[in-house]
């Protein structure tokens, strides 16, 4: 949603005196009455509807952000709707997790192009996982004697194969430090987005749900299906940071704030003051994202993280 106008027709100064997208609005906008508003997009950005003044009646409902999330208060009946017209339950049987001690999510996607999987992608990964103790180190020198009885199940979801692969040849070769078993599934890598093949989209989907089941999640900056995933299961991710240059950043990622999707394209027109503004600092429940400094969200000031 980048702008409202008043009528349809874009050239006309009138109605549309900001033809480059900072917001066009007018008072007697205030005063319409609509009953109901349907619309399809490929992004979330209910956000907005915050930080925009000119939806009156849905701001205030909006107001106080529901504690378990936009999209977590509703995904059983989502999720179910889609599995009802789809013959896609074999991609949930990852039957493993369910035995494991603890389920990790790790959550792939890279923007960069040519073939992968790249190196500087899986350091990253395993960066993170290390230094924030969700997974343990191996060890390349010795057995170790003291065997742990915990288990660790990882679920990694990419359009590749490659990086699950890796991951789980290195925990496979060599033990953990600690003695925990660790195990790596991937239930499908379809290696190239299709994202107008319905049977495509819903593996997809299966697989945003699965990786809401974990009790921790690591995902990608700039990505929805990420975003999804932790809002379904109502989990505050740690994030990796997206890459520059083809290396891994350090820090190689950080928790979020809240488990709510990052809008990417958020107003920043006051159309009061006609001129642009911060809208991360509009209202207490907004802030901008931590993958993208321009993005917004929504934040519950109660609990939330300082990154």
């Amino acid at each position: 949603m980048k702008r409202l106008r008043r009528n349809p027709d874009e050239s006309d100064p009138e109605t549309n005196p900001d033809p480059d997208g900072e917001g066009s609005f007018s008072k007697d906008q205030h005063e319409r009455k609509c009953g109901l508003s349907s619309m399809k997009m490929m992004g979330f950005f209910v956000v907005a509807l915050m930080v925009v003044s000119v939806v009156f009646s849905v701001s205030i409902v909006l107001q106080d952000p529901p504690s378990d999330g936009v999209l977590e208060s509703g995904k059983n009946v989502r999720f179910l709707d889609v599995m009802e017209s789809s013959k896609e339950e074999q991609v949930l049987e990852v039957q493993p997790q369910k035995k494991a001690d603890e389920r990790i999510g790790i959550q792939i996607r890279v923007f960069d192009t040519g073939t992968g999987p790249f190196q500087h992608v899986l350091d990253q990964i395993i960066a993170c996982t290390l230094k924030e103790n969700l997974l343990p180190d191996i060890s390349t020198e010795k057995p170790i004697i003291n065997q742990s009885q915990k288990s660790k199940a990882v679920l990694v979801t990419s359009l590749s194969g490659g990086y699950f692969e890796r991951l789980r040849d290195m925990y496979w070769e060599h033990p953990t430090v600690t003695g925990e078993v660790i195990g790596f599934y991937q239930p499908s890598h379809e290696e190239y987005q299709q994202t107008e093949k319905q049977f495509h989209n819903r593996k997809a989907w299966a697989e945003m749900y699965l990786l809401s089941l974990t009790d921790v999640l690591i995902t990608s900056s700039w990505s929805t299906f990420g975003y999804v995933a932790q809002s379904l299961g109502g989990l505050k991710p740690w994030i990796l940071y997206k890459p520059e240059n083809r290396t891994a950043p350090d820090p190689p990622c950080g928790r979020v704030m809240s488990m709510e999707p990052c809008f990417h394209a958020p107003p920043f027109y006051d159309c009061k003051a006609k001129r642009g503004i911060d809208t991360g600092a509009v209202v207490p429940h907004v802030r901008h994202c931590e993958d993208m400094s321009w993005g917004l969200k929504l934040v519950d000031n109660g609990s939330e993280l300082k990154a």
